[in-house]
């Protein structure tokens, strides 16, 4: 069993029957074949919505979650409030290129309003602002959602980063 599984079921209470990861990891550990992998890692890369059918569960994204703030805690040496701090906002950042809504083409995701291609500054998926303003406006809105999406799935925002925080 790898350390970070270990490490996992020690934050996490296990359930009566290992979830689907767990025995994923284990059936790998045992055989030594690959594994399908249910969160995969991000990269500095564009990253695009998933490809598994019907997306990920509320397990999934707690898992993926966990695995990234024990990287950053036992691996980075980060002391636990900023580990789990980095890595929801990693989690919140994949739940936004996952389900994150999209502005029309030709609109400012931060205001609303018509944009220029020629004036805009580009985002990521196709996205654009007019300019700092609307860039800041549009990082409140898609933390403000991705706090309340991920909170519905037990992962709850570091102060800094709920909804009502300025």
């Amino acid at each position: 069993m790898s350390r970070w599984l270990r490490r996992l079921e020690e934050i996490v209470p296990s359930p009566a029957t290992p979830s689907r990861t767990v025995q994923n990891v284990q059936n790998v550990q045992k055989r030594g074949t690959p594994a399908v992998q249910t969160a995969p890692a991000p990269s500095f890369e564009r990253i695009e919505r998933s490809e598994r059918v019907g997306g990920w569960t509320a397990e999934d994204w707690r898992v993926y979650y966990l695995e990234r703030a024990a990287i950053r805690e036992y691996d980075g040496q980060l002391p636990r409030l900023e580990a789990d701090g980095r890595a929801w906002r990693e989690t919140a950042n994949r739940w936004w290129h996952e389900h994150g809504p999209r502005s029309a083409p030709g609109m400012c995701c931060g205001c609303g309003k018509p944009v220029s291609l020629g004036d805009a500054i580009p985002l990521p998926h196709e996205q654009r602002v007019h300019d700092a303003d609307c860039m800041a406006a549009f990082g409140r809105r898609w933390l403000k959602e991705a706090a309340v999406a991920l909170a519905g799935f037990g992962i709850p925002a570091p102060t800094g980063y709920r909804p009502d925080d300025k």
